[in-house]
């Protein structure tokens, strides 16, 4: 029975090969025959992708620009230039801040300020003593040491007082006065016989005075001002020196003023 059922399937199949054939030769309806081998997109819808691939492309390459040249600008713009090194005697330096540590400080003001010499504490002016100052002068009449005393007593007037109570040893026989006028007192001694000046000193107010004009109670800062640094000095007494001769200042108790002075000789 299955034998009979499937000859009777290949008949028609033959049956069915055979009208085909047939039609094909008389112009019957016939089919076109694709490749499939390989699948390709019809015409039309291929040129619509490669438009839209295009495209893409474009739009892609357009925002690739963009992004090209708005962030190459801020990069270069924010990177910093390699700073500049200069060169100066042999020490190398860089036009950009120098880097510091930590404890350094950094003077951002440029202007000059002048700079403060320390200075020695001021000194006493130099000694300006000459022979013209061993002197003491008295109503416009000027003592020196060794001076003929007779060829002025007169302009002193009457003395107030004489002695001949001292010895000299410059004197000839050891003959000497002592004389006062005012607040000077003068010590001579005969020599050859003429009576010479041996020492003028004055104290207490009057109007003997200096080469300088020093008077008693002129301040110790006049008397130096005006002879400078002495040649010795202690809390009362102010000594200057010319050649073997003295011209000395006595300071009062608090040694701020004078209280008298002398011209006298070095012995």
């Amino acid at each position: 029975m299955k034998k009979v059922f499937m000859l009777t399937i290949l008949l028609g199949a033959v049956l069915i090969s055979s009208t085909s054939c047939s039609g094909g030769v008389s112009g019957a309806t016939s089919f076109v025959d694709y490749d499939f081998s390989e699948y390709t997109l019809p015409p039309t819808e291929k040129a619509t992708q490669t438009a839209t691939v295009k495209a893409t492309q474009n739009v892609q390459a357009s925002e690739k620009s963009t992004e090209k040249a708005t962030s190459t600008p801020t990069e270069k713009a924010t990177k910093k230039p390699k700073p500049t090194e200069v060169v100066i005697n042999r020490k190398q330096e860089s036009t950009s801040e120098p880097a510091t540590k930590p404890d350094e400080i950094i003077d951002d003001d440029d202007t000059d300020e002048p700079v403060l010499v320390p200075t020695e504490p001021p000194t006493q002016p130099p000694v300006t003593v000459t022979a013209d100052d061993i002197m003491i002068s008295y109503n416009g009449y000027t003592l020196t040491l060794d001076c003929d005393f007779m060829a002025v007593a007169g302009g002193f007037g009457e003395p107030d007082d004489k002695s001949d109570n001292r010895r000299s040893t410059l004197a000839d026989n050891g003959e000497a006065y002592t004389y006062k006028f005012g607040n000077m007192t003068v010590s001579t001694y005969v020599k050859n016989g003429v009576e010479l000046v041996e020492t003028v000193r004055a104290e207490g107010q009057g109007i003997a005075s200096t080469s300088k004009g020093i008077t008693v109670g002129s301040s110790m800062e006049n008397v130096k001002e005006k002879y400078g640094k002495p040649l010795s000095q202690d809390t009362v007494i102010l000594k200057y020196k010319v050649n073997n001769q003295f011209l000395i200042f006595y300071l009062d108790s608090n040694g701020g003023a004078v209280s008298g002075f002398s011209i006298v000789r070095e012995r």
